[in-house]
């Protein structure tokens, strides 16, 4: 069974499915204009100690901020990075 956290809490590197998307209406629709939505496959590239993280998603790389960011369930895939 794979495990729930967020993708600000998601390890450097690691592949995750997002589960559910917290918050009101215009984030979940920012979100999903930017490819973000319950089923898709997201990766976090880069997250520095402070500012926005950079995630992966349909091949294309982006900046969240560490908020946003919060507000995104996965599930962790397998130690391997596989689905």
């Amino acid at each position: 069974m794979n495990k729930e956290t967020t993708l600000l809490k998601l390890k450097t590197g690691e592949k995750a499915l997002v589960k559910e998307i917290l918050g009101g209406k215009n984030v979940k629709e920012k979100l999903n204009a930017m490819g973000i939505y319950p089923g898709a496959e997201i990766k976090k590239s880069i997250s520095p100690s402070k500012g926005p993280i950079i995630a992966e998603i349909l091949r294309y790389k982006i900046a969240i901020g560490r908020g946003m960011a919060e507000k995104i369930i996965v599930y962790e895939n397998n130690p391997d990075g596989k689905s």
